[in-house]
């Protein structure tokens, strides 16, 4: 929160739900959609749960960023990113640069 606080962004503009993934997410209201995802948790596990529960809730015409996305490897957040996009078909690729991969929800 300090680096929001640093970027004067209101604590009424965002919510945190602390915890390990993907407990974190239950808390969080059932019927929700978000404009942007950004998912950077490095590890296989975590990522492919933060997809299974975020990817649904992304609006349409909504950003979902991906970091540590190295195409030529199959390990870690790698792996579940390409299994994520063997699975579906709602999300168009934006740009990759960087080890990001950013999509749009159709």
């Amino acid at each position: 929160m300090s680096l929001m606080d640093e970027a004067d962004v209101p604590r009424e503009y965002y919510r945190l739900w602390p915890g390990f993934i993907p407990a974190c997410f239950t808390p969080f209201p059932a019927r929700s959609d978000f404009a942007l995802v950004v998912i950077d948790v490095d590890h296989y596990r975590p990522t492919a749960d933060s997809l299974s529960w975020a990817a649904p809730r992304v609006s349409r015409g909504g950003i979902l960023a991906l970091d540590d996305y190295l195409p030529a490897t199959d390990l870690l957040a790698t792996r579940a990113i390409k299994e994520f996009l063997a699975g579906t078909t709602d999300f168009d690729k934006v740009a990759e640069f960087n080890q990001q991969l950013i999509l749009r929800r159709k």
